[in-house]
């Protein structure tokens, strides 16, 4: 029986010929690393033994987490960027960066958080790939079974679906034997009180994050845009992350790069390892509770 989870982590290799402006921190695409490693393909989808002798160990079960596949912003990051939007053209220069005076938000409040069409194909070719590779196993269990368990945000939902339909392409005969929405074990912080309560009542857990915003390499991206703009102050730090986030959304939704040109490569460097801290301390390893949380669904 397989279990098919979405709406959780998938963790990924980092791949040094790839080219920084395709890496988005949580924000890339899962097709990333599937173009990165096709040159391996033939060697990984014909030689499945995970470092264990088939002649000493029979596989007999399969558990996966999925990442849902890529999709629009929230209605909070929306409003969030228009809000920013407003505030830079009202104080830059008018003669600088004059691409942002004429800049749009490309998509409606309905869309908000709903997959976009390259996260269908990126999910529904995930499926396909792991249908191909797991294949030897789940021909070991007669009845073809699996259970499919999401989180219930919309997304999460479209996106097992997609993962489903993938897996259908190689597996003709897969039967359903669940299909759930547990939102205990899937969307852990949204349904625990403890940890917004924690997160509030723990005040050093994000100190890390915000002497980073105060460190030299920070701080020459907050001038570097703050030049190229005009401004001479008003850019907070949560304003250079937030650029950088649309920046990503523009390159792999709608090939605006508007954002992009105000950060060099070096500067998305530098604010992805800041979003590597706070997603440290949020959701990882840099709080206890986090743990915690996890235990249930890893047992």
């Amino acid at each position: 029986m397989w279990f098919v989870y979405a709406s959780i982590i998938l963790f990924t290799p980092h791949i040094e010929c790839v080219g920084r402006w395709d890496v988005f921190s949580t924000n890339t695409l899962l097709q990333w690393v599937n173009s990165s490693l096709r040159h391996e393909s033939d060697r990984i989808d014909n030689n499945i033994n995970f470092g264990v002798s088939t002649t000493v160990c029979k596989s007999i079960h399969l558990s996966m987490m999925v990442k849902n596949g890529a999709h629009y912003p929230s209605e909070t990051q929306m409003h969030r960027i228009k809000t920013l939007h407003e505030k830079i053209v009202k104080l830059k220069d008018p003669k600088k960066f004059v691409d942002l005076d004429n800049w749009k938000l490309r998509y409606d409040m309905n869309m908000a958080g709903e997959l976009t069409s390259k996260g269908i194909e990126e999910i529904t070719e995930l499926g396909n790939r792991f249908g191909k590779m797991f294949t030897p196993v789940l021909k070991q269990d007669p009845k073809n079974e699996v259970e499919i368990l999401s989180s219930d945000d919309q997304k999460s939902i479209n996106s097992s679906k997609y993962f489903e339909l993938g897996l259908r392409n190689q597996i003709i005969n897969m039967n359903i034997h669940n299909r759930e929405i547990n939102n205990t074990e899937l969307n852990i912080v949204k349904h625990c009180y403890n940890f917004e309560r924690h997160q509030q009542d723990d005040s050093n857990s994000l100190k890390q994050f915000h002497l980073f915003s105060k460190t030299p390499e920070f701080m020459a991206i907050v001038n570097s845009v703050r030049r190229k703009l005009g401004m001479s102050n008003n850019l907070a730090a949560a304003d250079l992350y937030l650029i950088n986030e649309w920046c990503a959304y523009g390159t792999y939704i709608s090939n605006d790069m508007t954002w992009c040109q105000l950060l060099s490569d070096e500067d998305r460097g530098v604010l992805e390892y800041g979003q590597d801290i706070l997603n440290f301390y949020r959701y990882s390893y840099g709080q206890s509770i986090n743990s915690r949380m996890m235990c249930p669904l890893l047992k």
